[in-house]
Order: C-alpha cells, then sequence, then structure tokens
C-alpha cells in the first residue's frame, strides 16, 4: 500500500536526519525506515544531502589527487596536462 503524502514527508524527514546528522549511508537509512535504498538515493540527489563521512572522505581523495598532479607537474608537465583534464572531469562529476 503506498505512503500517504504525510507519511512520505515524514519518511522524508526521518532519512534525512538519519543521514544528515547521525551519519548513516543509504543503505543504512532505507533498511532502518523501510524504504527502497533508490528512493533514498533519489532523494539525497533532488535535495543535497551529504552523509558527513562520506563527504570528508571525498575531501581527502580529493586533497590526494590534488597533491599527487602538483607533483606530476613538477616532474613531467605533458603528462600533467593530461592527468589535470582527467582530473577535472573527476571533480565535476562528484559534484552532480
Amino acid at each position: 500500500m503506498p505512503l500517504t503524502k504525510a507519511q512520505l514527508l515524514k519518511k522524508k524527514q526521518e532519512a534525512k536526519k538519519l543521514i544528515t546528522e547521525l551519519g548513516y549511508n543509504q543503505k543504512q537509512a532505507s533498511q532502518k525506515l523501510g524504504i527502497s535504498e533508490k528512493s533514498i538515493g533519489t532523494w539525497c540527489k533532488e535535495y543535497g544531502w551529504v552523509n558527513s563521512y562520506d563527504h570528508q572522505l571525498r575531501q581527502l581523495h580529493e586533497n590526494r589527487l590534488f597533491e599527487f598532479a602538483l607533483y606530476i607537474e613538477r616532474k613531467d608537465p605533458a603528462t600533467f596536462k593530461k592527468l589535470t583534464s582527467h582530473l577535472y572531469s573527476f571533480l565535476t562529476s562528484k559534484n552532480d
């Protein structure tokens, strides 16, 4: 039986709290709330919800990639040009 609008709104509010405040990932939140992981994922994208742990991990990876790019720039400028193109694509795709 489908959820009413009020029930759906309550589930969204609970999902937001679990993900943004309590550090649950999408799978954990979906299991706790009895909502599909796909729905949780859609809400996260739609409303810009970010798990604080996932955000910190992504920042760490981005910083490491940036440091590596600077190292390559000094050692091999031609490779650096290719790397920055890939790095730009990676960073912009992760911000969707």
